[in-house]
């Protein structure tokens, strides 16, 4: 049963649930479903209900934070786009495989395959101190697939290339992956497009929260029209929300980039725990906690 939702302790409660959320939007590039999706059933909601008001919030927050990204000049529109169109081909093939395996293996793999992405973020060698080198593509299609860029953040300037190919690549890994086991790819497109790709960090961040954007619009207008958007829910955590997305987009083009990559992989690490767990609680118990779908 729903708590009262208009009484002042629930609005309190929604109100630091959106804002926690918010910050962590903002700041690593997340839709934040993954944290959102199962506080929201906690407080009562039926996890349909919570999936469809989550993705509403992330597309609300998810815009405030880009806006921010844009301003910032933390947003790479042709490596998020070249991203978002791949994953919305191989979304369709991961979510077939999904519905041919048993949901706690998948739990299980899910936080297993969050496990090793925080790892080899975390101990992986550091963008800053590998060698950016040009893509070699040759003839005519080098000025379409192949593009330069210079970004200046702390004070330092960053050259990268925006390598559509790669970026295709990493699309058709993350939609598979957001198929397959029911969430957004943002703990997966952020570490590939650092560590492959070699783009900075916070550009990675921002680029990512765009496609979380697009990605999360598709999935609100499904969700509305099955009545599934809890309004009386969602306006409270959308107060909370908006501005602390603001603050983390602002606090990821300040913060240090070593700083920034130990607070994903820390939120990664208890994202895996409670999946895993609620995975290994379903396999062996016959009960769990709700499953990752929605979370972004």
């Amino acid at each position: 049963m729903l708590r009262d939702p208009f009484s002042w302790a629930h609005i309190l409660e929604l109100l630091a649930i959106g804002a926690v959320t918010g910050l962590l939007s903002g700041l690593l590039g997340v839709g934040g479903g993954f944290v959102l999706v199962p506080l929201l059933t906690l407080v009562g909601l039926d996890i349909k209900v919570a999936i469809g008001t989550s993705l509403a919030y992330i597309a609300v927050t998810a815009a405030s934070g880009a806006l921010r990204h844009l301003r910032q000049g933390t947003v790479d529109v042709v490596l998020a786009a070249s991203i978002v169109l791949a994953a919305a081909v191989s979304a369709q093939a991961g979510a077939e495989v999904a519905a041919a395996l048993e949901g706690a293996v998948l739990t299980i793999a899910f936080g297993l395959l969050i496990v090793g992405v925080a790892l080899w973020f975390l101990f992986g060698p550091r963008v800053e101190d590998r060698e950016v080198k040009e893509p070699k593509i040759s003839g005519r299609w080098g000025r379409w697939l192949s593009f330069r860029r210079v970004r200046e953040l702390h004070g330092r300037s960053y050259t990268y290339y925006v390598d559509v190919r790669k970026g295709v690549v990493i699309g058709l890994i993350v939609g598979f992956a957001s198929g397959l086991f029911g969430v957004g790819g943002g703990f997966l497109m952020v570490p590939l497009v650092t560590m492959w790709m070699l783009v900075p960090i916070p550009v990675a961040i921002g680029s990512d929260l765009l496609g979380v954007l697009i990605t999360a619009l598709s999935g609100v207008a499904a969700h509305y029209r099955l009545g599934n958007i809890d309004f009386p829910i969602l306006l409270p955590l959308l107060a909370g929300g908006v501005i602390m997305a603001q603050v983390g987009a602002w606090l990821a083009y300040r913060l240090p980039q070593h700083r920034t990559r130990a607070i994903f992989v820390t939120v990664l690490l208890i994202a895996a725990s409670y999946v895993i767990y609620g995975g290994v609680a379903e396999l062996f118990f016959d009960t769990g906690v709700p499953e990752p779908g929605g979370a972004h």
